[in-house]
């Protein structure tokens, strides 16, 4: 486990639809959580996204595996740890999701010359979001903002639904506005597994799909 200490001194140290979503207009106080305990997504975007639970003693950063990327460590599931930026990146992603809707927060990640941006969070909101088999259920939408700086041309947003319960991202849209597009960056769940049985009921048949 030496890539799994490491990735804990980081953190420590450090102190991205078969339905449409519909908005529930509730203020969100009320947070997601933050990593799953287990769960996988499969998605149209490529490889799952399987969920191991947390790394031990820190319970915002999660241990799992995205797409064909090995195992390793994500703050709330959504930025790895070992990623540029992570430093501001995490407490700027826990005040947006533990806000009201609105919620702003901004920050600049430096990559490496030509990789520089200024990113901007959004709370959007609580919405419904409906699962393949017809189960709705409740996520915080939460948009990243990504504008090139220093003469980086690249812009693009990329909007997650973080479910309530479990903390497991449900869908993810992407809009590419300027530069390289990413490949795989917008997807619909087409499996989710591990969600707590409260987490989610059967669509409301008598309403058509939104």
């Amino acid at each position: 486990m030496p890539r799994l200490r490491s990735l804990v001194a980081l953190a420590i140290l450090a102190l991205p639809m078969v339905g449409a979503p519909v908005l529930s207009r509730e203020a969100a106080a009320e947070a997601p959580r933050a990593c799953p305990a287990s769960g996988r997504v499969e998605h149209t975007g490529g490889s799952p996204t399987i969920y191991l639970g947390i790394v031990p003693d820190i319970p915002d950063l999660c241990w799992m595996q995205r797409g064909d990327t090995p195992e390793g460590a994500y703050y709330l599931g959504i930025w790895a740890a070992e990623w540029p930026g992570a430093g501001l990146a995490y407490p700027a992603m826990h005040r947006v999701m533990h806000g009201p809707v609105g919620t702003t927060e901004e920050f600049i990640t430096r990559s490496a010359p030509g990789w520089q941006w200024h990113g901007i969070l959004r709370n959007e909101g609580i919405e419904t979001v409906t699962l393949p088999d017809g189960r709705r259920v409740r996520a915080l939408r939460m948009s990243h903002e990504r504008i090139g700086i220093e003469d980086n041309i690249y812009h693009s947003v990329i909007t997650v639904w973080k479910e309530m319960t479990s903390g497991m991202i449900v869908r993810q849209e992407h809009r590419h506005i300027a530069g390289q597009p990413v490949e795989g960056a917008a997807w619909e769940p087409t499996s989710v597994t591990g969600l707590p049985p409260r987490a989610a009921g059967r669509a409301d048949r008598r309403r058509p799909a939104r």
